[in-house]
């Protein structure tokens, strides 16, 4: 059997048509095995702390007219780093003096809470309020970290793709935006369910993780069609849990793992140029709900 397995990211960039906008190795910090999940950026310098500020970076000059500020963080499907991802994300640019909401609404397998630990509550969160029982200022917690707030998931519902798919939900993610630098919102894997899809209509723009060696070309290209049909605009992709032997090689002089942020800017630019007349970038999507299907990832392990 042909192993079809992504281990260059050449073949993301060919598939999924979006820049590359960083490379996450993996790393010891990151393990769930420790017991966490996310980076002390203001610790001695670790790799995937340099990594992330370098995705940071390279976010940043996506679009420097009018830069994405409510951003959604998927994957094809479950175990392919997406949660850490996106807390690790928030936690990068709320080190670097922005205010930032992380949002967990992968409302079928919340993370953000576990990852992040300390006082977080989830008895109230995103389906209290998107179901109608609580207002946003309710739901927003203070995570403990300088410049990071959250919002929980809550309990989970009966109906996840409904209340994602209501306006209700567009309506808190303006809300959001109008108060914080960035909105970074944790959303479920494209294939099992619909729910990212219903996300993708009410963000600016989506970063797909895809795990080195895990990925499969079939599910990539799947993830990508799926993305495609509901007008979702791809940011960028992120290449998780690569060897660490290949992100230390990315570096040059510690910095950076070879993509630069005026690479990722001339990427951005050819991508855009190449794909057909843009969406806009929150628009209704007509989905509906499908069964949950079997997850792959051990309970426990975003990775």
């Amino acid at each position: 059997m042909t192993d079809n397995r992504i281990r260059d990211r050449r073949q993301i960039a060919d598939i999924v048509g979006a820049p590359a906008i960083g490379t996450i190795s993996t790393s010891d910090n990151l393990s769930g095995s420790a017991g966490s999940h996310v980076l002390d950026f203001a610790a001695a310098p670790v790799i995937a702390a340099e990594q992330f500020r370098e995705l940071r970076t390279n976010l940043r000059f996506l679009d420097v007219d009018n830069p994405p500020t409510v951003i959604a963080v998927t994957s094809g499907m479950p175990g392919e780093g997406k949660s850490t991802l996106a807390t690790n994300l928030a936690l990068a640019l709320a080190d670097d003096g922005e205010r930032v909401c992380l949002v967990d609404a992968d409302l079928r397998r919340p993370r953000v809470a576990d990852y992040l630990g300390g006082d977080l509550q989830s008895e109230v969160g995103l389906s209290t309020v998107l179901s109608g029982a609580a207002g946003v200022d309710d739901i927003v917690q203070e995570s403990g970290r300088d410049g990071l707030t959250v919002v929980t998931s809550g309990p989970q519902p009966p109906n996840p793709a409904e209340l994602l798919g209501s306006r209700r939900f567009r309506d808190v993610l303006t809300d959001l935006d109008a108060r914080y630098d960035y909105v970074i919102v944790d959303a479920s894997p494209v294939i099992p369910v619909t729910d990212a899809a219903l996300v993708s209509s009410a963000v600016d723009g989506l970063i797909l993780a895809v795990s080195h060696g895990d990925t499969t070309v079939d599910q990539l290209t799947r993830t990508t069609s799926n993305l495609t049909q509901v007008g979702a605009h791809v940011l960028g992709t992120v290449f998780t849990m690569t060897p660490k032997s290949e992100g230390k090689g990315y570096y040059r002089n510690g910095y950076g793992y070879g993509n630069t942020a005026a690479a990722v800017q001339r990427s951005s630019q050819a991508a855009t140029a190449s794909e057909p007349a843009a969406q806009p970038a929150r628009h209704g999507v007509d989905a509906a709900d499908s069964s949950d299907a079997a997850s792959r990832e051990t309970v426990g392990a975003d990775r």
